[in-house]
């Protein structure tokens, strides 16, 4: 089994847009107050106080005693939400499997996650079925729950249902975290708004979808193309059609179109992700979306 964490080579950091509030919660600003090199103001010392965060020079200087308070430095809950139902072993882009586009995507993140001390878990689920890993931050356990993630994936799984592991998040998850949902078009397009107000909430949602081959791909024109779900098939001289290539582009985008709407006007950010080649460059972009999003 490959390493996922061994090919996300590059170091790069998460970014949540809402301030911490429970000890638990990742550095990214907390408002509480604790040890910490990143100094956030002074005032006035009360009994009970730690003697040792004084700050003798502006005491001499004002009059009256004086504490530091800092930046409280927490760790972050980084939950991978995956949808493991059969749709994600079909095709993607290249005759790459979306199995294999999304875990690397998963492994990008968990690289990030790790390089930055934060915990890291799964959910991952169809219709039937939900798998979940703790979160933990060692090596052994996130290289267990992304192995875990490429097994379960095949044409013989379950149907695809991502509101069915969203709901079991939203029920069995009270603390706060950061949502890294890994799904395809067609499941992304299914959530219901209501969901998404819910687990907004609670949580921050970040979506990396991962698209589906086109069907008028030269490069599969040679190949007997059927839908995974109900082994429906376009015959090769159809799909090569000039016409129907024009129409699938244009559906392709407007799907797109829809689901980037529906989830901006939540506040939340996502990326689509073809083929391996893209992953790294797209998660930077989507993490970057993330950094200067407005803070709530």
């Amino acid at each position: 089994m490959p390493s996922y964490l061994v090919k996300a080579q590059k170091k790069m950091s998460l970014y949540a847009k809402r301030r911490s509030r429970t000890i638990l919660d990742g550095e990214y600003g907390s408002v509480f107050k604790g040890r910490s090199i990143d100094f956030d103001d002074l005032r006035n010392y009360v009994y009970g106080d730690d003697c040792r965060d004084i700050d003798w020079k502006a005491t001499a200087r004002s009059g009256s005693t004086l504490i530091r308070r800092y930046i409280a430095v927490r760790k972050h809950n980084v939950m991978l939400v995956a949808d493991i139902g059969r749709s994600m072993s079909a095709f993607a882009s290249g005759k790459e499997t979306k199995r294999n586009v999304a875990l690397f995507a998963a492994g990008v993140i968990a690289y990030i996650v790790q390089n930055h001390g934060d915990l890291l878990g799964l959910v991952a689920g169809d219709a039937t079925r939900v798998k979940r890993f703790p979160l933990k931050e060692n090596t052994n356990h996130i290289e267990s729950l992304l192995n875990t993630y490429h097994d379960a994936i095949s044409q013989n799984a379950p149907p695809s249902s991502i509101t069915t592991v969203l709901d079991y998040v939203l029920r069995s998850y009270r603390e706060r975290m950061l949502l890294i949902i890994i799904t395809d078009p067609t499941s992304a397009q299914s959530i219901d708004e209501a969901l998404l107000r819910r687990l907004r909430v609670r949580h921050e949602q970040t979506y990396i979808i991962i698209g589906d081959a086109a069907v008028t791909d030269s490069g599969l024109k040679n190949d007997d193309i059927y839908d995974i779900n109900d082994h429906s098939s376009v015959p090769s001289f159809i799909r090569m059609s000039g016409k129907f290539r024009k129409t699938e582009l244009q559906s392709t985008k407007t799907t797109e179109e829809n689901i980037t709407h529906r989830f901006l006007k939540q506040g939340i950010s996502c990326t689509f992700i073809d083929r391996e080649a893209d992953v790294i460059n797209n998660v930077l972009k989507l993490l970057e979306r993330q950094k200067r999003a407005r803070r709530r």
